[in-house]
């Protein structure tokens, strides 16, 4: 298992993380040369590892079939009356 300084493990955490997704092995994080945490691969409490798709379905935030409507970035007429300076919502 690799030992990484604080700051070289801060800037590098999503390929730290990419590594272990993918069956790396941990990596042991020091602060001024002393050992104070470890990163290593989640393991399921139904047991075996979890991958990217499974922890976003099992706290919903994945739906099917989801879809924006259409004009959803449309400009909002009502939004810029209420914003303009001018009566009756004409902007100058």
């Amino acid at each position: 298992m690799k030992t990484l300084n604080i700051a070289e493990a801060r800037n590098t955490l999503s390929t730290l993380v990419e590594d272990l997704r993918i069956g790396g092995e941990g990596v042991v994080i020091s602060r001024y040369g002393h050992p104070v945490a470890m990163l290593v691969r989640y393991e399921s409490p139904a047991g075996g590892t979890a991958d990217a798709k499974d922890w976003r379905d099992e706290l919903g935030l994945r739906q099917p079939g989801f879809s924006l409507p259409s004009g959803f970035d449309e400009p909002q007429d009502a939004l810029f009356e209420v914003f303009s300076d001018a009566p009756g919502g004409d902007a100058p």
